[in-house]
């Protein structure tokens, strides 16, 4: 928490906007889909999963869509196809993989692992955007990083693996 709190707020400001708000809000998400996930994955087909999340979030960010903004007058051959390979590999290639593997760990340990995400993300832009790190952006990644060593390394006797917690 201290390092993705690091990593997005911006020295000197430590005020609560509305992007950390929804920031909060998509964390408690992401925690019911980490451990949602980690019950179902032991009792149902990856696929199946997937299939099931990748039409439940379309269909509700369809919806949501349609308020938010007017559908564009025509869509694009490229912007087509960046929409195609986002949807088949970025997200339903991502999500399979994680509910196959998601059955082989703990949902605090592999969400420790998923949390790795923004250092990767300020990495991409860094390497592809031509984004600066800072010390602070820096400590931040270091820190995700550290966290998801020492979950995976670090084994607790009594941490289970499976449905039953």
């Amino acid at each position: 928490a201290i390092g993705l709190f690091l990593m997005a707020v911006k020295a000197g400001s430590f005020t609560l906007a509305y992007g950390d708000i929804l920031v909060l809000v998509c964390a408690f998400g992401f925690a019911f889909h980490v451990v949602f996930v980690a019950r179902l994955s032991h009792q149902h087909n990856p696929v199946a999963i997937t299939g099931v999340q990748i039409l439940f979030v379309g269909v509700v960010c369809f919806i949501a869509g349609i308020f938010a903004e007017p559908l564009p007058p025509y869509l694009s051959a490229n912007t087509a196809v960046a929409i195609f390979i986002t949807a088949v590999f970025a997200t339903a290639l991502a999500f399979l993989i994680q509910n196959a593997l998601q059955k082989y760990s703990t949902p605090s340990r592999f969400a420790i692992v998923l949390a790795s995400e923004p250092v990767f993300a300020a990495l991409t832009g860094y390497l592809w955007a031509g984004e600066t790190f800072t010390l602070r952006t820096l400590t931040g990644a270091g820190l995700i990083l550290a966290a998801m060593l020492i979950s995976i390394l670090v084994r607790r006797p009594k941490d289970p693996v499976g449905p039953s917690h």
